[in-house]
């Protein structure tokens, strides 16, 4: 199956974005399927995650299609799911995900958070990374702390077996005083000898949908290798 099982070194970083962004690109070339196994801190389902998935694929079914749990609290998926007194199932998750997979001839599945979240007693998020058995795509910010958030998540999925393609940096302030770009992605191949597949600046976007068009543009137009991917 191609495809890609999508994580990041962090919260908050245009994960979701970046993802929706892809799979729209892709789109151009596959039937491409979306696939959120928990989101959580959704009170509209049209605002959540795997709304704009399925949204940025023209998915013609409910979202509900996109995602195996879905949680008003903004927490961790094992606190959400405590919090509204429901349990999480492995079971459940990958019955979701083989139905997409089964409509696609691409997918890609987008973690919450980073590998080592908690999802259910005795599952983390790499256990699923794991069943879905997808290459992994790391998501990292441009900002001081990059380098050892995106080493530590390399170290991690290749000590559990999970074949990492690359590194996206999403949201780089072209004039930020923040670390030297061009020094973390070196430093970043050399110590995680992997391959930084692009650098997404930051885009100024009115609204998440309009964001999604835009960074697939920029992949489009891109002469990283981003755009090879697929």
């Amino acid at each position: 199956m191609n495809g890609f099982f999508i994580t990041g070194t962090d919260t908050e970083i245009g994960k979701t974005a970046v993802t929706a962004a892809l799979a729209q690109y892709l789109s151009a070339r596959y039937r491409v399927g979306v696939f959120k196994p928990v989101q959580s801190g959704v009170t509209n389902l049209f605002e959540s995650d795997a709304s704009y998935l399925s949204r940025a694929i023209g998915y013609p079914g409910p979202c509900q299609d996109s995602f195996a749990y879905s949680f008003t609290k903004p927490l961790s998926p094992i606190q959400a799911a405590e919090f509204a007194h429901e349990s999480i199932s492995l079971d459940k998750i990958l019955d979701m995900y083989e139905r997409v997979r089964k409509r696609s001839e691409f997918v890609l599945v987008e973690g919450a958070g980073g590998l080592m979240v908690p999802v259910a007693e005795n599952l983390l998020m790499a256990d699923i990374a794991i069943k879905c058995n997808l290459p992994l795509l790391i998501i990292a910010r441009p900002d001081l702390g990059t380098i050892n958030h995106v080493l530590l998540t390399i170290h991690t999925a290749r000590s559990l077996g999970i074949q990492v393609r690359g590194v996206i940096i999403n949201g780089y302030r072209v004039h930020s005083s923040g670390p030297d770009i061009e020094k973390t992605v070196s430093l970043i191949q050399e110590f995680g000898d992997i391959e930084v597949l692009g650098v997404i600046p930051w885009i100024e976007a009115p609204d998440t949908m309009s964001l999604i068009d835009l960074i697939s543009q920029w992949i489009q137009n891109s002469n990283q290798p981003i755009a090879n991917l697929g």
